[in-house]
């Protein structure tokens, strides 16, 4: 790569890696001054290496602040090992650069759908993208005007009222649950520690299409607990007639508080998590 350009090095612990990965999104997240300093304002020219400083690596940038040099990126590692570190480099700095991202081959076929959830707040159709290239992106239905852009646990993100407002994406065979296996995961944070009795807001719903039983959500549920009691997670699996329920061992949850879920199935079992447990 060009001398007259910035670089930094990067170092990818191994002892954060709990099994030797292939082509793996690593979230990169740092405030750097050198870059606000020295990159483009909409971080165009970001780039990421191999550290033989020849192999271009697919990144996607998720936010970029060029006033205080913040960057959350993605960046697919082609062999990401559990045993050695693994070091990457950085470039940025060269003002004529066109966009060097490469959003879509960041994830690979194996990820049918990535909604970062940072475009901001609009009912657009198709205003939240999908970074995977099914293209499964999303609308907002927002009934009251109410639903805003807010901070996300990594990047930005989309704060929704509790009056049936949701993201949407249009139907996709991509999107189908298939029995050998899958996983849906997210960040949420509630406003509130309790949501009431016989309360249930869904987080993840990937509904049944044409009578299907391939539907699968994670919600939280206050359908056994009292108006004060805390939420719990849950999830269902199948139709309503032959479905498998399945309760998070987390069962109190703390307002303005982020919690990541997963959901995740195989050979005809799942497995249901809440910050890995």
């Amino acid at each position: 790569w060009s001398s007259d350009v910035c670089s930094s090095d990067l170092i990818l612990q191994s002892s954060l890696v709990a099994a030797d990965q292939t082509d793996f999104p690593v979230l990169i997240s740092a405030i750097d001054i050198d870059l606000s300093a020295s990159a483009q304002v909409d971080g165009d020219d970001i780039l990421f290496t191999a550290i033989d400083n020849k192999t271009k690596l697919s990144h996607e940038i998720e936010l970029y602040t060029t006033a205080t040099g913040e960057l959350v990126a993605w960046v697919k590692i082609p062999a990401l090992s559990s045993t050695a570190n693994t070091a990457i480099f950085m470039y940025y700095g060269n003002f004529a650069a066109a966009n060097q991202e490469d959003i879509t081959n960041v994830w690979n076929s194996n990820y049918k759908g990535v909604w970062h959830l940072g475009e901001g707040d609009s009912t657009a159709a198709d205003f939240y993208k999908d970074s995977t290239s099914n293209v499964n992106h999303g609308t907002l239905t927002d009934s009251s005007g109410g639903s805003l852009e807010g901070t996300g646990k990594v990047g930005s993100g989309i704060h929704l009222e509790g009056d049936a407002d949701e993201i949407v994406t249009a139907y996709d065979s991509s999107l189908d649950v298939g029995d050998s296996g899958g996983t849906i995961s997210g960040w949420f944070s509630m406003d509130v520690a309790n949501i009431g009795q016989n309360t249930v807001w869904p987080i993840f719903w990937k509904p049944a299409h044409n009578n299907l039983s391939n539907k699968g959500s994670i919600q939280l549920n206050g359908y056994q607990s009292g108006p004060s009691s805390p939420v719990y997670v849950n999830t269902i699996i199948g139709n309503s007639v032959s479905r498998d329920v399945i309760t998070s061992t987390q069962t109190a949850f703390s307002a303005t508080t982020f919690y990541y879920a997963t959901l995740t199935w195989s050979s005809g079992k799942a497995y249901l998590y809440v910050n890995g447990l």
